[in-house]
């Protein structure tokens, strides 16, 4: 597809999009949903991997917005937006081999979502989480050396 025409699309849903929210005054995760299912959808129009990556963001953002305002736990924004990358992968396996990058960030921001969650519905004991916290830094390293010791295998 002619990229001016796919972006002339894009200016003319997002304008649909800002129009739509004055007159109904969309919750923000309904206005992020919406804008990610028009990223997916030129996702599927085009097949081009870059128009998924700004839809499983915005559509985990979406969800967890959605999730904590039910809640009144924070930590499910950060959990939804690692969904989100998390979704990008097998969505994008679907059409052949892709790039595993979106399980890095996806697995981090889960990672803390859930500690933060556990912590504030005091499923964990701030010890253990408190511990953690000082342990990170030898995660890295002990992470660090096995990458370079399969590198040189």
């Amino acid at each position: 597809m002619n990229r001016n025409i796919t972006f002339g699309y894009i200016l003319i849903v997002l304008g649909s999009l800002v129009l739509l929210n004055r007159w109904l005054d969309l919750s923000e995760s309904l206005f992020l949903g919406l804008l990610a299912l028009c990223f997916f959808g030129l996702y599927l129009l085009n097949h081009q991997y870059g128009w998924l990556v700004p839809s499983g963001i915005l559509g985990g953002l979406s969800a967890g917005i959605f999730l904590s305002h039910g809640t009144g736990h924070s930590s499910l924004v950060i959990i939804g937006l690692g969904l989100g990358f998390l979704a990008i992968y097998p969505i994008a396996r679907l059409r052949g081999p892709t790039s595993r990058w979106p399980l890095i960030p996806g697995g981090i921001l889960l990672g803390i979502g859930l500690m933060v969650l556990a912590r504030s519905a005091e499923w964990l004991d701030p010890d253990i989480l408190s511990s953690l916290g000082r342990l990170w830094p030898a995660l890295l390293i002990i992470l660090g050396i096995i990458l370079i010791i399969r590198a040189l295998r």
